[in-house]
């Protein structure tokens, strides 16, 4: 894996199915959770301008940095790129690689994040993040070395509020404890809820996320490489 892994998408009506995006790249890849967990390429390794969803004219990414589930809307994801956004959602006949998608609106900018663009978080683009437990509309955002836990009621982020302001990455336990100084991606793990797989460079770790506070957060395995755990990422 010659490059660092950007951002991942699960599908939503097949939860162990991922995109996963590297660089101008992206792949379908499943997932079977186990020790050491089992992962596998689906189909071929295609330029982003395949998936529809972010090439389309009126949004025109050209790399994707983060994709997060929509809070209250569990076929939506938001799909970040630098200091823009768009919604897509999977609930319909459009998938990320047919013509539909090509009905989107336009990006949006990030500033329109009423939580990111508070002084109090000052994030100017989304890396990756973690739903907070018990707290269905709230998130973890991460951005370089820091994240914030925001609030987005009704799937909105113009109403976004901040309930903890940016903080150092450090703050979450395991984090610390593989030495991560930023967080590229975050993968749940299927069929295991607070469970993850966080990508920092070329590593990885599983953490376990028993509640509200990072600090309650807790490291199951690695710091590994990804080349050697992850062969489905192995040609990206």
């Amino acid at each position: 894996m010659a490059n660092y892994l950007d951002a991942v998408l699960q599908y939503p009506s097949t939860p162990n199915e991922f995109a996963v995006f590297v660089g101008y790249r992206w792949a379908n890849i499943q997932i079977a959770d186990g020790e050491p967990h089992e992962d596998k390429l689906v189909g071929y390794i295609n330029a982003l301008e395949v998936f529809r969803p972010v090439s389309v004219p009126q949004v025109g990414f050209t790399r994707v940095n983060a994709v997060v589930p929509v809070t209250g809307r569990p076929s939506q994801r938001w799909i970040f790129s630098q200091d823009r956004w768009v919604t897509f959602d999977f609930n319909g006949q459009a998938g990320p690689t047919d013509a539909e998608a090509a009905t989107l609106p336009a990006a949006r900018p990030l500033s329109e994040w009423s939580a990111l663009s508070d002084p109090a978080v000052a994030f100017t683009q989304v890396d990756a993040s973690i739903p907070v437990p018990g707290e269905p509309t709230q998130l973890w955002v991460f951005f370089r070395d820091q994240f914030a836990r925001i609030d987005v009621p009704g799937g909105d982020p113009t109403g976004s509020t901040v309930v903890e302001g940016a903080e150092h990455l450090s703050r979450w336990k395991p984090l610390a404890e593989a030495k991560f100084t930023r967080v590229d991606a975050v993968i749940p793990v299927p069929d295991q809820p607070g469970q993850f797989w966080v990508f920092s460079g070329q590593y990885w770790v599983r953490i376990i996320v028993h509640d509200d506070n990072p600090q309650h957060a807790e490291l199951r395995n690695g710091p590994s490489l990804i080349e050697k755990s992850w062969k489905s990422l192995a040609d990206l």
